[in-house]
């Protein structure tokens, strides 16, 4: 688990240091399950399994025809035939068990890799308050921004109760995963926020206003002076 954003996400490894796809902040090597990594062992045996399929096929079928070729002259066309075709059967059936193990192998590879992918996008859900976007999900996966759409899109036919699609007010695609708790999503602060201070000064008293205020204090006194 992430000590940062407390979720199951899967490694993202960047040359030696390894990154949370939930939040991206830095983590331990081999703290926990890797994304990058996820169901490429499984793959690249099935590569090799099918190349050495297709060396069984060669090599088979030429040890039966050579075989057919050898027995030809010693008992007959129809011994040196019916051998080099049992031979030849055999390299097939072998060929086709091969490649069975080599398809099972890949495919195993893959459902590996996209459940780790799907885990980093519940991750990253997680820390986006279960709303994800796909220029989100590019870097977090290591695919490109198409690709990213293509598999949130395929996860959201094949999950319709766990990820429903909708848009945003410019038209922006979100991809909403449910098992997500609703969260509240990070929201731009108020417009003209303003910022208290200190009182303003109160306004001076018209120029008017004050003139007549000089007048009736300069009568008073002319006043106080003619009764002494």
């Amino acid at each position: 688990m992430c000590p940062h954003c407390r979720t199951n996400a899967p490694l993202v490894y960047r040359g030696l240091d390894a990154y949370c796809s939930g939040c991206g902040k830095p983590r331990s090597l081999l703290s926990g399950t890797s994304l990058t990594h996820a169901g490429k062992p499984a793959r690249l045996a099935g590569g090799v399994v099918h190349a050495f399929g297709w060396i069984v096929l060669v090599v088979g079928l030429g040890v039966a025809a050579l075989v057919g070729l050898l027995l030809t002259p010693l008992f007959g066309a129809t011994t040196g035939a019916v051998t080099g075709g049992i031979f030849a059967l055999l390299t097939l059936l072998a060929f086709a068990v091969v490649r069975r193990g080599g398809r099972h192998l890949e495919s195993s590879g893959d459902a590996t890799r996209d459940r780790r992918r799907e885990q980093a996008l519940l991750a990253l859900a997680a820390n986006r308050g279960g709303r994800v976007q796909a220029l989100e999900a590019a870097p977090v996966l290591d695919v490109s921004l198409e690709e990213a759409d293509q598999i949130l899109t395929r996860i959201a036919k094949t999950q319709p109760y766990d990820v429903a699609v909708e848009l945003g007010d410019e038209g922006e695609i979100f991809y909403v995963f449910k098992q997500v708790p609703a969260g509240q999503l990070a929201a731009p602060g108020p417009v003209g926020v303003r910022v208290a201070g200190a009182p303003a000064p109160a306004a001076a008293p018209p120029a008017a206003e004050a003139l007549v205020a000089e007048e009736a204090a300069a009568t008073a006194e002319a006043d106080a002076r003619a009764r002494r």
